[in-house]
């Protein structure tokens, strides 16, 4: 059993997250989803498939959700550092 988290427990092991990623794709449940989200077949549901990497780009964390997509609202906040560069910057 891990007694931490699936962000802290592998950090712990000197595997930090530095990157993560996540994939979304929408389309209709399988039979067996749509019983056990119990929902109507013609109901679309997210497959959404998120993946934690270190440093040198190992893969450390991958966590697969399927969720109804009239239930969810799914919300991304982005760090982003240092000055603006290119042709939107004008740097």
């Amino acid at each position: 059993m891990i007694m931490g988290g699936v962000t802290s427990t592998p950090a712990e092991l000197g595997h930090g997250q530095i990157e993560a990623g996540e994939r979304i794709i929408v389309r209709i449940p399988t039979e067996e989803k749509s019983t056990v989200l119990e929902i109507s077949p013609e109901r679309s549901v997210l497959d959404i498939m998120h993946v934690g990497r270190t440093a040198e780009g190992r893969v450390v964390e991958v966590t697969t959700t399927v969720a109804p997509a009239h239930y969810l609202a799914i919300e991304t906040i982005v760090p982003i550092s240092g000055e603006a560069s290119g042709p939107a910057g004008n740097g």
